[in-house]
């Protein structure tokens, strides 16, 4: 009798299985006004059950893994072609729970999907993925302190790390090579300057990992919980992600650094690229009107060395952050940081809020300027964070910025030259698109390691297998400053 069920059952799930290959009907909804699911997957599958599970397609497009359409469609594997009502489609795959459990313990569908993601994580994930793929289109991306999910750096350690690392103040280049004290930077020292801070250093850089991975790749932070939603679903220790997983981030912050300006500086520095492709920076503002100048696109050039520099068009675009915003930007992307503010109080808020946080260091900080007409010209007025954000599966780009290898470019500005820029710039933005879709990417052109490190963390996300990080090569900064 036993064993006629278990027949009976695993003739009914093969059925289920049988009838998902054959259908042509659609199994996505996310059609407007519909909200239950009616794709029948499942014989446990009723009419009123809800669309609360959201596949999450192990190969997928950047940045819409729980999407497919007709071109992503025509471009799946011939494993997958069994796969009828996955063709021709458009729309989330969205499924109610014995559905999704049907194609995730199926032979024939479970390895074409990570896992899946509720209603609410998939809403989180196309808001992150949407911001990344500006960051990635534009070079650049601006995110509003609300939703930073609260890494800002902790100021009420500002004074002390500044005290400690006051002995690595650098003035900066200030429109051409001249330097000037108006325009300066601090590295931070190792462990924040102090054993004591050692493990909140730690922390905060776990924390601002992951953000940036949210921020940077959403696939890759929303993967692994479609992962671990798989596992819980199914109860299969084959699909449980280890402490390997766990505690593994797919990127690394390092250098931190504070820079700020005084009054009366009134240029930009020259536009510079800091580092090489599948790196990023990234600034926090601390005071208003922070101003950063960017060539949008310019992470699309193709890689160049002292031979075969391109020409850079255009006067760029001055991009403003507030206290608490932060802008992500590749660190090929031409930048440059821009002029004081002019506001001579608009320190002073900072100021005073570091003093009521910690008196006795803040008043050690003689650089910080009293703001009396004594020493007007050294009043600071506008001051950020600098950190470099790199993925674990690259090269990292601390080597770039020790050896000092940023290159200085000197644009030509022509009218209008930010909207149309160049025909090298047009061809790397349409190279990303084609990216985007599977098997496409190319770690020989812009942005296709940032791409495939995305592939390929979660392919070792379905395979169980190690995440060790790799070295990739890049000659991509050629000049010293």
């Amino acid at each position: 009798m036993q064993n006629n069920a278990e027949n009976q059952n695993n003739e009914a799930h093969t059925h289920s299985i049988l009838h998902l290959l054959d259908s042509t009907q659609l199994i996505i909804s996310g059609m407007p006004g519909r909200n239950k699911c009616s794709h029948r997957i499942d014989q446990e599958c009723e009419d009123d059950n809800p669309c609360s599970h959201y596949m999450f397609l192990a190969k997928g497009m950047f940045l819409r893994r729980t999407f497919i359409d007709e071109q992503l469609s025509a471009n799946l594997p011939s494993t997958c072609q069994k796969l009828a009502s996955l063709k021709n489609m458009t729309g989330q795959i969205a499924l109610c729970q014995p559905c999704c459990e049907t194609l995730l313990r199926g032979k024939e569908s479970s390895d074409h999907f990570l896992g899946y993601l509720t209603k609410k994580e998939n809403t989180e994930y196309r808001k992150y993925a949407r911001n990344a793929e500006k960051l990635h289109s534009d070079g650049y991306l601006v995110v509003d302190r609300r939703d930073f999910g609260g890494c800002n750096f902790p100021l009420d350690q500002f004074p002390q790390v500044c005290n400690s690392s006051k002995g690595n103040i650098e003035t900066l280049p200030n429109g051409g090579f001249d330097r000037t004290n108006k325009r300066s930077w601090m590295l931070f020292k190792a462990n924040w300057g102090s054993a004591q801070n050692a493990e909140l250093q730690k922390l905060h850089r776990k924390k601002l990992a992951d953000q940036m991975t949210k921020i940077i790749s959403p696939d890759i932070f929303f993967g692994r919980r479609a992962m671990e939603n798989r596992y819980k679903l199914l109860k299969a220790a084959k699909f449980k992600l280890n402490d390997n997983y766990q505690n593994w981030q797919a990127f690394a912050i390092k250098g931190e650094a504070a820079l700020w300006r005084a009054l009366g500086l009134g240029n930009y520095q020259s536009p510079h690229a800091d580092a090489h492709a599948g790196s990023f920076n990234m600034i926090e503002a601390l005071t208003n009107h922070y101003a950063i100048k960017v060539w949008r696109w310019s992470h699309f050039l193709p890689f160049w060395d002292r031979n075969n520099r391109p020409t850079v068009h255009g006067s760029g675009k001055v991009v403003t952050i507030n206290s608490g915003q932060i802008l992500v930007f590749h660190s090929n992307l031409i930048h440059c940081g821009g002029m004081s503010c002019q506001k001579d109080n608009n320190f002073t808020k900072v100021r005073d809020s570091l003093i009521r946080m910690d008196k006795v260091n803040t008043e050690k900080i003689n650089w910080f300027g009293s703001g009396t007409s004594s020493v007007k010209e050294c009043v600071i007025t506008d001051m950020s964070l600098h950190y470099t954000v790199d993925a674990l599966s690259g090269q990292m780009s601390e080597g770039d910025f020790s050896a000092g290898k940023i290159e200085i470019f000197l644009p030509i500005w022509e009218s209008n030259a930010d909207e149309y820029y160049s025909k090298a710039l047009k061809k790397g933005l349409k190279e990303y698109e084609d990216m985007k879709m599977p098997w496409r990417a190319d770690a020989g052109k812009p942005c296709g390691s940032t791409i495939l490190d995305v592939d390929k963390v979660l392919g070792l996300y379905l395979k169980g297998d190690s995440c060790t990080p790799s070295k990739r090569k890049s000659g991509r900064i050629s000049r010293r400053l």
